[in-house]
Protein backbone atom coordinates (compact mmCIF):
# COMPACT_ATOMS: atom_id res chain seq x y z
CA UNK A 1 0.00 0.00 0.00
CA UNK A 2 1.41 3.79 -0.82
CA UNK A 3 1.36 5.86 2.14
CA UNK A 4 1.94 8.84 0.17
CA UNK A 5 0.29 10.31 -2.96
CA UNK A 6 0.14 14.13 -4.06
CA UNK A 7 -3.33 14.51 -6.26
CA UNK A 8 -3.83 17.52 -8.52
CA UNK A 9 -7.66 18.36 -8.50
CA UNK A 10 -9.80 20.73 -9.99
CA UNK A 11 -12.60 20.99 -7.23
CA UNK A 12 -12.78 18.61 -4.24
CA UNK A 13 -15.60 16.83 -2.26
CA UNK A 14 -14.41 16.87 1.52
CA UNK A 15 -16.69 14.00 2.70
CA UNK A 16 -15.85 11.78 0.24
CA UNK A 17 -12.56 12.17 0.85
CA UNK A 18 -12.92 11.48 4.96
CA UNK A 19 -14.84 8.41 3.58
CA UNK A 20 -12.37 6.95 0.96
CA UNK A 21 -8.96 7.06 2.69
CA UNK A 22 -10.80 6.74 6.54
CA UNK A 23 -9.24 9.91 7.10
CA UNK A 24 -8.66 11.01 11.35
CA UNK A 25 -7.15 14.23 10.56
CA UNK A 26 -7.80 16.72 7.66
CA UNK A 27 -5.41 19.91 7.23
CA UNK A 28 -6.60 22.62 4.61
CA UNK A 29 -4.99 25.61 3.52
CA UNK A 30 -7.01 29.29 2.79
CA UNK A 31 -8.81 28.97 -0.06
CA UNK A 32 -10.37 25.62 1.36
CA UNK A 33 -13.90 25.82 1.92
CA UNK A 34 -15.85 22.98 4.32
CA UNK A 35 -19.36 22.54 4.57
CA UNK A 36 -21.14 21.23 7.90
CA UNK A 37 -21.58 17.92 6.35
CA UNK A 38 -17.84 17.07 7.48
CA UNK A 39 -19.38 17.91 11.86
CA UNK A 40 -20.98 14.08 11.16
CA UNK A 41 -17.27 12.58 10.65
CA UNK A 42 -14.66 11.86 13.55
CA UNK A 43 -12.19 13.80 12.41
CA UNK A 44 -9.61 16.73 13.48
CA UNK A 45 -9.77 19.64 11.08
CA UNK A 46 -7.01 21.88 11.47
CA UNK A 47 -6.31 24.87 9.12
CA UNK A 48 -2.88 25.45 7.88
CA UNK A 49 -1.54 28.81 7.62
CA UNK A 50 2.41 28.05 7.08
CA UNK A 51 4.46 25.53 5.71
CA UNK A 52 6.24 25.45 8.62
CA UNK A 53 2.79 25.11 10.56
CA UNK A 54 2.13 21.74 8.03
CA UNK A 55 5.69 20.27 9.02
CA UNK A 56 5.61 20.52 12.93
CA UNK A 57 1.78 18.85 12.51
CA UNK A 58 3.26 15.73 10.59
CA UNK A 59 6.60 15.64 12.35
CA UNK A 60 4.60 15.89 16.12
CA UNK A 61 2.11 13.07 15.22
CA UNK A 62 2.41 9.62 14.21
CA UNK A 63 0.12 6.78 13.49
CA UNK A 64 -2.29 9.37 11.71
CA UNK A 65 -4.03 8.83 8.78
CA UNK A 66 -4.16 12.54 7.25
CA UNK A 67 -5.79 14.06 3.90
CA UNK A 68 -3.94 17.49 3.52
CA UNK A 69 -6.16 19.64 1.18
CA UNK A 70 -4.21 22.86 -0.42
CA UNK A 71 -4.49 25.91 -2.60
CA UNK A 72 -2.98 25.48 -5.91
CA UNK A 73 -2.10 29.20 -5.20
CA UNK A 74 -1.04 28.76 -1.71
CA UNK A 75 1.28 25.62 -3.10
CA UNK A 76 2.61 27.70 -5.76
CA UNK A 77 3.70 30.21 -3.14
CA UNK A 78 5.99 28.10 -1.18
CA UNK A 79 9.65 27.89 -2.15
CA UNK A 80 11.07 25.21 -3.88
CA UNK A 81 13.43 24.50 -0.68
CA UNK A 82 10.39 24.27 1.52
CA UNK A 83 8.47 21.99 -0.56
CA UNK A 84 11.58 19.59 -0.86
CA UNK A 85 11.55 20.01 3.26
CA UNK A 86 7.87 18.98 3.25
CA UNK A 87 8.19 16.19 0.96
CA UNK A 88 10.97 14.76 3.06
CA UNK A 89 8.87 15.22 6.31
CA UNK A 90 6.08 13.58 4.90
CA UNK A 91 7.77 10.57 3.36
CA UNK A 92 9.59 10.04 6.93
CA UNK A 93 5.44 9.93 8.12
CA UNK A 94 4.45 7.45 6.14
CA UNK A 95 7.40 5.44 6.88
CA UNK A 96 6.81 5.67 9.94
CA UNK A 97 3.29 3.89 9.46
CA UNK A 98 0.89 7.20 8.49
CA UNK A 99 -1.37 7.30 5.55
CA UNK A 100 -1.00 11.00 4.04
CA UNK A 101 -2.71 12.04 0.98
CA UNK A 102 -1.85 15.52 0.12
CA UNK A 103 -3.98 17.19 -1.94
CA UNK A 104 -3.87 20.35 -4.61
CA UNK A 105 -7.31 21.80 -5.72
CA UNK A 106 -7.04 24.21 -8.33
CA UNK A 107 -4.63 24.27 -11.10
CA UNK A 108 -1.29 22.58 -11.88
CA UNK A 109 1.27 23.61 -10.05
CA UNK A 110 5.49 23.49 -10.44
CA UNK A 111 5.69 22.49 -6.68
CA UNK A 112 3.17 19.78 -7.16
CA UNK A 113 4.77 18.20 -10.12
CA UNK A 114 7.95 18.40 -7.84
CA UNK A 115 6.82 16.13 -5.51
CA UNK A 116 5.28 13.04 -7.60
Amino acid sequence: MRHFRVINRRDIDINREIEKYSATRILISDGIRVDRGILKYSVKIQRILTPYQLERIIAKNSMERYVIIISSAIFDSWSLNVVDDIQTVIEKSAYNGSTIVLEIVGGETVNGTIMV
